[in-house]
């Protein structure tokens, strides 16, 4: 049985997070409150798996007491979005940067398809969260100015796929390398719907770079940063422009890592890199398979930097990853392998991944 705590103001919203949650028969909602002060006296007294808290609590009060959790009793957090978008908008990627796990939409003031499918979305979310391995998120300093991104013909690209866990390791790997870095990065980041362009909006406070919303037939511009949106698949055509389609899902999937990685290997681009990130399921690790065996080079996120192992998982066992590396290390290796191509393995043909040791700081 999962335990799950419920703190939101509004009394709407923990009625219908209530009510999804009970419809499930593997979750117990142990006590809810309206105030974020009851929250540390109803962990001592309930432990639970998983703590939802509501946007409505305030996006000061939300992020303070994400990252005291964290450090105090460190309990799986899922972030319900229950208030309007002048409190919402972003706060709950910044309580993801402070450690929470996800985010859901409230299935309160919708009309009844909707609330149904958000309810169900809520109790997979929170499933999801049970079984995630926490770890503590360190501070990432906004940087001051963006990179102005300079039009080239495109000879490298950084492709990323990332899922759970997803935002705030984007958020590490950017921040280490320079705005004007030298290739265009394609991101395709499962997200629930209606965040796409939040998402967009708080990557872009947080790194260097420009981040921006593809459109078809662009030409990706190096230290720019293409976020795919829910709904469309991202990839890039075989000259290297961009691509953006209604195709229909691939496994659930809409933007689809498979589908970013498997035009990439059908490109012309000649340094060419794929990178797996945290994440659940096994999205991503067809095409990475086909990036490999074109010639471009993959890296998977290890096992101890992940939240959820899955996708790093499912593209090394199918032999897809050249290496395997920490969290910490993702950003340094790809500034090394977009201007020095002697630093990629020769073998290109699937197979067991090398698996390097941390960088000491």
């Amino acid at each position: 049985m999962i335990v799950v705590l419920l703190v939101a103001a509004r009394a709407d919203a923990r009625a219908a997070a209530r009510a999804a949650l009970e419809s499930a028969s593997d979750i117990a909602v142990c006590g809810e409150s309206g105030s974020a002060r009851d929250i540390e006296r109803l962990l001592q007294k309930f432990r639970p798996e998983v703590i939802i808290l509501g946007s409505s609590l305030g996006k000061a009060v939300l992020l303070e007491v994400t990252e005291r959790i964290m450090q105090e009793t460190p309990t799986a957090v899922v972030v319900l979005e229950d208030a309007g978008p002048e409190v919402s908008d972003q706060a709950g990627f910044e309580a993801l940067q402070r450690g929470a796990v996800e985010i859901a939409r409230s299935p309160a003031g919708v009309d009844r398809a909707r609330a149904k499918r958000l309810s169900a979305e809520l109790v997979d979310t929170v499933r999801m969260a049970s079984r995630v391995r926490l770890i503590r998120r360190r501070p990432v300093v906004t940087p001051a100015a963006k990179g102005a991104g300079r039009a080239s013909a495109v000879r490298a690209l950084v492709a990323i796929g990332a899922s759970t866990g997803g935002p705030p390791a984007l958020v590490q790997i950017l921040s280490a390398l320079p705005a004007a870095f030298s290739a265009p990065i394609l991101v395709v980041q499962h997200m629930t719907d209606g965040f796409s362009e939040q998402f967009v909006s708080w990557l872009s406070s947080m790194v260097p770079q420009r981040v921006m919303i593809p459109k078809s037939g662009e030409v990706p511009e190096p230290g720019v940063v293409y976020v795919g949106q829910e709904g469309q698949h991202l990839g890039v055509n075989a000259n290297g422009t961009l691509r953006v389609s209604d195709d229909p899902p691939l496994n659930g999937h809409r933007p689809a890592a498979t589908v970013l990685f498997e035009s990439l290997a059908g490109s012309s681009i000649s340094n060419r890199v794929g990178v797996i990130l945290t994440g659940m399921g096994d999205d991503g690790a067809r095409g990475l398979v086909a990036l490999r065996r074109s010639g471009g080079y993959v890296l998977a996120q290890d096992a101890a930097s992940c939240v959820v192992f899955g996708m790093p998982q499912a593209a090394i066992a199918l032999g897809a990853a050249n290496e395997v590396a920490a969290l910490d290390d993702i950003g340094p290796r790809l500034l090394v392998l977009m201007l020095d191509d002697t630093a990629r393995q020769d073998d290109q043909s699937p197979g067991p991944a090398r698996r390097r040791k941390r960088v000491e700081s």
